[in-house]
């Protein structure tokens, strides 16, 4: 009986290591999404507060600048300092768009509709808006 407890011991223990062991390491790009996501969401709720005060065609540091003074968070573009950080206005609502620091590659896309980032882009994803504001804010 007693030998039947360690032998337990020892296969439980040699599963916990050997899995952990085993586990293949988090993707890079996973990590940035991760980091990102926290920022992204005051930044989606500050743009949506203005969205709906700007005009249609207003871009990029029109929309910035709005949603900075509008939160009284100077610091609130910050943490994308050197990575592309894009916004546009669709049918009143905000889209954020933020792309590698070359401008190349999508890493995030959120639609201010909704209240967490709505896409995270797969590796080589291109910088660009590819989500319909519609359908998103529509959504459930």
């Amino acid at each position: 009986m007693q030998y039947k407890k360690i032998l337990v011991l020892i296969l439980l223990a040699f599963t916990v290591v050997s899995g952990c062991a085993l586990c293949p390491p988090v993707d890079p790009k996973q990590k940035l999404i991760m980091h990102f996501d926290d920022y992204m969401i005051p930044l989606a709720r500050a743009v949506d507060v203005v969205a709906d005060k700007l005009p249609p065609d207003a871009k990029d540091q029109e929309i910035f600048l709005a949603a900075v003074n509008r939160s009284g968070n100077p610091n609130m573009l910050k943490p994308f300092d050197g990575y592309v950080l894009k916004a546009r206005i669709e049918d009143g609502v905000g889209v954020i768009l933020l792309c590698s620091p070359d401008g190349k590659e999508g890493i995030i896309e959120d639609v201010t509709c909704t209240t967490r980032p709505d896409t995270h882009r797969p590796t080589g994803s291109p910088c660009a808006y590819l989500l319909n504001v519609k359908r998103v804010c529509s959504a459930p």
